[in-house]
């Protein structure tokens, strides 16, 4: 039983960072992610899904859209040729009405699953990643802490939060091809990223920042000073963006719109793989994918990249315990890093499942970190 002091302080600390009750109730280990899950589950009588056990839907869009699965959190599966779709937040009767139309129109059923798994699944899924939470922008806005030690920063401090402001919200708007709106409120403004019909506020701007932001933004484009289209490299590409600045008797308002993105967007093919591995490893590579947001199958990638020209030496980790408890899991990598991972089997004549393990033992702490 959860004692309600400790309920208050991972709510409290949800709302500040601006994360969910769930990920706290985790990170503080007042329970695990699993039986926060269940927990739910029974609450308001649905079933519970292991991710692991469910194969991924060839098109999760026609299922799902992007924007209602961006908005809600939530993932399509397939289980035994029937639809389901898991959310780790069941309690919002709003959520439950929206989705009633896509639940109806594939005789799908709604299940709870861990929230790791989710955010993991929905990077492979869509080929992007839930945008920042809230909490993200408000470190960057008030500072780390949230205390009043925000109000004596230096006018350089406030001008460089207002360009890294602006970097993260055009992240976020080219991530999942949307617009992002600085709004006029009671208080100043706010700043909302909208997807489709959708509209979700990161972070309320204060006037002092609000100015800084916009004069970044109009250093942007050229021509007309309220109008114009300019250029960001994100990633691997250059993303065009449209802004519009709409003044008013009462201020301005900005409206930063996601035209195209320009240069290599397609991911390799990719390469659906079942591994077995320790529980052990496999909860190692859990806890990092939710702590980073980042996919099990990304993060592997990443190992693989570290290990590749070492993995043929010697390896002994004191930090590893001899485990017989096993569990399965699916990975998505790229062919390269499959066929390297092949070889290294095939050259010490043994399993795939042998040169993940190893990759882990070599690279523990520094996923643990």
């Amino acid at each position: 039983m959860l004692r309600p002091r400790k309920l208050q302080r991972a709510s409290r600390r949800a709302q500040i960072r601006g994360t969910s009750l769930i990920e706290q109730l985790h990170d503080l280990g007042y329970l695990t992610e699993c039986r926060v899950a269940i927990a739910l589950a029974e609450a308001v009588e649905l079933e519970l899904l292991d991710l692991n056990t469910a194969q991924k839907p060839d098109d999760p869009e026609s299922i799902l859209p992007l924007a209602k699965a961006l908005n809600w959190k939530l993932v399509p599966a397939i289980v035994n040729g029937e639809v389901q779709i898991a959310t780790a937040c069941p309690l919002d009767p709003e959520m439950v009405d929206d989705l009633e139309p896509i639940l109806d129109a594939h005789n799908a059923s709604l299940v709870v699953a861990e929230e790791s798994k989710i955010r993991a699944w929905f990077n492979e899924l869509y080929g992007v990643s839930f945008p920042r939470c809230v909490g993200v922008y408000e470190d960057v806005v008030n500072g780390d802490d949230l205390s009043a030690s925000a109000m004596f920063r230096s006018d350089d401090e406030d001008e460089t939060n207002a360009t890294r402001l602006v970097e993260m919200m055009l992240e976020d708007a080219a991530l999942v091809e949307g617009d992002v709106h600085l709004l006029r409120s009671v208080v100043g403004h706010r700043a909302c990223l909208c997807v489709g019909d959708e509209l979700d506020e990161l972070f309320q701007v204060p006037a002092c920042m609000y100015a800084k932001i916009e004069s970044h933004l109009r250093s942007e484009i050229s021509g007309d000073e309220n109008h114009g289209e300019f250029t960001k490299k994100i990633g691997n590409a250059n993303v065009e963006f449209l802004l519009d600045v709409d003044e008013g008797e009462d201020g301005t308002q900005l409206f930063i719109s996601f035209l195209d993105r320009v240069g290599p967007t397609a991911e390799p093919t990719k390469v659906r793989v079942v591994f077995e591995l320790p529980l052990a490893a496999f909860e190692v590579l859990e806890e990092a994918s939710t702590r980073k947001g980042i996919s099990p199958s990304a993060i592997v990638e990443r190992l693989w990249q570290m290990t590749e020209n070492d993995i043929e030496n010697p390896c002994w980790c004191p930090y590893v315990e001899p485990s017989t408890t096993k569990t399965t899991f699916e990975l998505t990598l790229s062919p390269e890093t499959l066929e390297g991972m092949q070889k290294t089997a095939r050259a010490n004549n043994q399993t795939l499942d042998w040169v993940l393990h190893k990759i882990f033992l070599m690279t523990r702490e520094c996923v643990r970190r």
